[in-house]
């Protein structure tokens, strides 16, 4: 008997198109919705009835105590990102659910785009880019970082 695999919520898509998508569909029988209904909890039942592992990749889904009551079969859900907010752990725990996340996986790409919106408060750039748009060359005070201690 394969392995079942739903993806309740690949909305937009995410998994779909990537190298990650063969590798969970040769792990078994997968199903991977790319709709919106997943925030939805008898949508969500529906989707993943007879599922024994999900992969989240959206935070829309919540499983609460009454999904995973519909879902006798679940045994691993897999968050494709960090937060688990959206999972009743203790439920979980109590149905011998394993409940697993990706800590830190996009910690590079916060730190740089937290240092990308940094440069743009100081150097003003949505200003700057709305007055060149229009046609005018901006001339004001900006912050530089020189000599600037950031964080």
């Amino acid at each position: 008997m394969s392995l079942k695999l739903v993806v309740p919520d690949d909305f937009p898509p995410a998994l779909t198109g990537s190298t990650a998508e063969p590798r969970l569909r040769a792990l078994g029988e997968t199903t991977v919705h790319t709709e919106r209904g997943a925030d939805r909890e008898e949508e969500l039942i529906r989707r993943i009835g007879d599922a024994e592992v999900v992969v989240n990749i959206r935070a829309h889904a919540r499983f609460t105590d009454r999904v995973l009551v519909e879902c006798p079969r679940l045994r691993l859900i897999s968050i494709w990102g960090t937060g688990v907010d959206n999972v009743d752990l203790e439920a979980c725990r109590h149905r011998g659910i394993t409940v697993t996340n990706t800590p830190v996986v996009n910690a590079d790409a916060v730190a740089e785009h937290t240092v990308a919106l940094m440069l743009a408060v100081m150097r003003r750039v949505p200003a700057a880019d709305r007055g060149m748009r229009a046609g005018e060359w901006a001339r004001g005070l900006v912050v530089q970082a020189h000599g600037k201690t950031l964080g």
